[in-house]
């Protein structure tokens, strides 16, 4: 499959959300919500990335909590999809939004 997806979210709109980060966060990304200097940035960024693979891939009754972004040696994001890498290119990157555009490649 291959496809393309993009998402934009306005970071203020995450703001005292933890009931939406239960929802859609992993448990490694809970971790990482939970200690972060910047939560509302952190789970929009989250959120965006996994709205941009519904996109991408049609998959609508995907469970976002299932679908996680890891950092790899370099730092670079990477997408799981209950535990097996997600073949992808993804790009992050936030400031007051969150913008997340992935690719998935053929496979």
């Amino acid at each position: 499959m291959e496809g393309l997806g993009v998402d934009v979210s306005l970071i203020e709109r995450f703001q005292d959300k933890e009931d939406l980060a239960r929802r859609i966060l992993s448990p490694a990304e809970w971790e990482t919500y939970r200690t972060s200097p910047s939560p509302a940035a952190f789970l929009s960024s989250r959120f965006s990335v996994k709205e941009a693979y519904v996109k991408a891939s049609g998959d609508k009754s995907v469970d976002y909590r299932d679908l996680e972004v890891r950092k790899d040696a370099e730092g670079k994001p990477t997408l799981f999809l209950k535990g097996e890498k997600v073949d992808c290119l993804l790009s992050l990157s936030h400031d007051f939004v969150s913008v997340a555009v992935l690719i998935l490649k053929k496979g």
